[in-house]
């Protein structure tokens, strides 16, 4: 009898559990429109930093000493901007008197965000084998913020004969915008490191997201600002390539998702086919 009452509980708190993951509202909002002959940036409902956008901070120190690698480096303010995903600014600051054109920039918490430096053209002494790359990528960003519980990833990078060397937050099996990237050389020089929301994804941040839901919530809109294209092509097809965990200021945990929309018409025996990408911030209602 105490097996079946255990049972029948279990069955029902599934059942529950169901009727609440199909009873979760989403909100889906395009942040970011990488390329589109159906939208533009007038259509874009939600903002989260760009690569490309800069400004001046007048609040800003206008010069800041900053240790790098085991390295103080004094910088002169030149401007700040939106990290790509970030909800937060960073200050970017030029070294004046380097000799390799040294670049460094901040958070809002004063951490390490990323840093530059040019290349040295001559190959001198022993090169650094792949693990002794990721050993020293290892090794610099253990000087700004704990990434030994990060999956690591290198890539060779032929164009630079470097190795890259990426560092990137996961929770529950989600990919979350909590990363960094360091760019080694094969004399073992760190000449590149930029970072993204590094550190501010909580390792407790809610993942409870049903996937299928927010599918559903995301092809729902997409239905409405494709109508036209769908009436004037033959076939349009979605294809959701990523799901991206991360939080906004206040702490919500949100979903970043992009979409390849693709669509084509036939113009005699000629298929013509075009593709826009977009991608959405999607939390609870």
């Amino acid at each position: 009898m105490k097996k079946l009452v255990c049972l029948i509980s279990v069955i029902v708190m599934i059942l529950v559990s169901a009727a609440c993951g199909e009873n979760t509202k989403y909100k889906a909002m395009i942040f970011e429109i990488s390329y589109s002959k159906v939208l533009s940036d007038d259509d874009i409902e939600f903002s989260l930093g760009k690569k490309s956008v800069s400004f001046s901070r007048e609040d800003a120190a206008q010069t800041l000493s900053q240790s790098i690698n085991g390295n103080t480096v004094e910088g002169v303010y030149k401007e700040s901007k939106y990290g790509y995903g970030n909800y937060f600014v960073t200050d970017r600051y030029k070294a004046e008197n380097s000799a390799d054109s040294t670049w460094f920039e901040v958070d809002s918490d004063g951490m390490l965000a990323g840093y530059t430096h040019k290349r040295s053209e001559e190959k001198t002494g022993k090169e650094c084998t792949e693990d002794e790359c990721i050993e020293i990528a290892r090794a610099f960003m253990k000087n700004i913020i704990d990434v030994s519980d990060y999956k690591m990833e290198s890539k060779y990078d032929e164009a630079y004969d470097s190795y890259k060397i990426m560092f990137t937050k996961y929770v529950n099996d989600f990919e979350t915008m909590d990363r960094a990237y360091v760019s080694v050389d094969k004399s073992g020089d760190v000449y590149l490191y930029t970072s993204n929301m590094l550190g501010k994804v909580p390792a407790d941040v809610s993942t409870d997201f049903d996937l299928k839901a927010v599918k559903s919530t995301i092809e729902a809109k997409l239905d409405v600002l494709y109508e036209n294209t769908k009436k004037t092509h033959d076939k349009t097809e979605y294809i959701d390539s990523e799901e991206i965990l991360s939080v906004l200021e206040d702490g919500t945990p949100v979903l970043l998702v992009w979409y390849e929309i693709e669509y084509s018409k036939f113009e005699g025996e000629y298929e013509i086919c075009s593709s826009d990408k977009i991608g959405f911030v999607v939390e609870k209602q």
